[in-house]
């Protein structure tokens, strides 16, 4: 359960951070795309398959890079996947 919340959160922070770029000054740089990271913990489950597989969809129809990664239930490979 702990885990799962942990992947939660760090989907909903990828997510909170997906937003156009914002002016300041000048005139925002377009040219720029966002790049998005998903750190899972598995995709064993069919449940992470669904996700994992919406989550890069979604992001091919917003046209955002997205880098997906699977730690294989290793908390210090997802946190080195997050760094």
């Amino acid at each position: 359960m702990k885990l799962r919340l942990i992947v939660l959160f760090l989907f909903l922070m990828a997510v909170g951070g997906c937003a156009p770029p914002q002016q300041t000054g000048n005139v925002a740089d377009t040219n720029k795309r966002i790049k998005i990271g998903f750190a899972m913990a598995t995709v064993k489950e069919e449940r992470w398959q669904r996700d994992r597989d919406a989550f890069d969809a979604h992001c091919k129809k917003m046209n955002v890079d997205c880098e997906i990664t699977v730690a294989d239930n290793s908390s210090s490979r997802q946190a080195n996947d997050v760094d």
